[in-house]
């Protein structure tokens, strides 16, 4: 008798976009959730806080502090009442709320993670929203193969922050790609891949919401046909320099990789907005 597929999803503990590829995952009928990964963002942002500040600003991680502390308490309740009746905003909370099984990891590369994830016996490791480089002791494992969920159309806008750029650049589409992962960040062939409409009157949140929930529709549908067909050099995968993508600024080259920005980079986003939306 066949074994349903096992996957298990590695993703920030305060991520708030991949709610709904985790909600797709714990909801799945053909896929089992093994486990839920929570990369502990909150412990690598004590020991650099003015590092994070750089990357994020700070209306963004006033933002994260502030829902993370209402999670805590949320999820504090949850587990001393029940919290069937809550409605869950992050993929923390589903966790909790929905009892599924869940470990909070300094590193998905440390020694103790690999040998629970071996013992796990998954065959993806479905990574969305997360800043824990996957190193070659993970992604050079027989299994679990190692797949990725990036919010936008690669090889464009390769990076932590795509959607940020996206705004800023003036683009008028946005998507998600489906792919497997290279010690080459945001590298590997593509799985799926899908354009969508990027609202510029909506913030980065709703905009990764909306791509996330996109990506969450296919994703069963995508993984078990991964697995099926087998490992990643048997997938019929379509290669990133192979993918013809539309860009609206013409000055951002193809594959390009964009950091994190800089405050200087947000406050002229800020402006760009303000007068394309006048």
């Amino acid at each position: 008798m066949n074994r349903s597929m096992r996957v298990a999803m590695l993703t920030n503990l305060t991520a708030q976009a991949s709610l709904p590829v985790l909600q797709s995952l714990a909801r799945s009928t053909g896929i089992e959730l093994a486990h839920v990964y929570f990369f502990d963002t909150l412990s690598s942002s004590r020991k650099s806080p003015w590092i994070v500040l750089r990357q994020f600003g700070w209306k963004k991680t006033g933002s994260k502090v502030g829902l993370t502390l209402l999670g805590k308490l949320r999820t504090m309740f949850a587990r001393r009442f029940g919290g069937n009746w809550l409605m869950p905003r992050s993929p923390y909370e589903e966790a909790v709320f929905g009892r599924l099984p869940w470990s909070i990891t300094a590193d998905i590369n440390s020694t103790s993670t690999r040998q629970h994830l071996r013992l796990l016996d998954v065959d993806v490791l479905l990574v969305c929203v997360c800043k824990n480089i996957l190193k070659s002791d993970v992604l050079q494992l027989e299994r679990p193969q190692c797949i990725n969920i990036h919010p936008s159309l690669l090889p464009n806008y390769r990076g932590p922050t795509p959607t940020f750029w996206m705004r800023y650049y003036g683009e008028s589409q946005t998507g998600y790609t489906i792919h497997c992962m290279t010690e080459k960040i945001d590298q590997g062939e593509v799985l799926a891949q899908r354009p969508l409409p990027l609202d510029r009157h909506k913030s980065e949140l709703q905009i990764e919401l909306q791509v996330f929930t996109a990506a969450a529709s296919v994703l069963e549908e995508t993984l078990l046909q991964f697995n099926k067909r087998g490992t990643a050099s048997m997938v019929a995968e379509t290669p990133q320099d192979g993918v013809a993508v539309r860009s609206d600024a013409a000055h951002v080259a193809v594959g390009s990789y964009h950091t994190y920005p800089t405050p200087a980079d947000r406050r002229e986003l800020k402006k760009r907005l303000m007068t394309r939306l006048r």
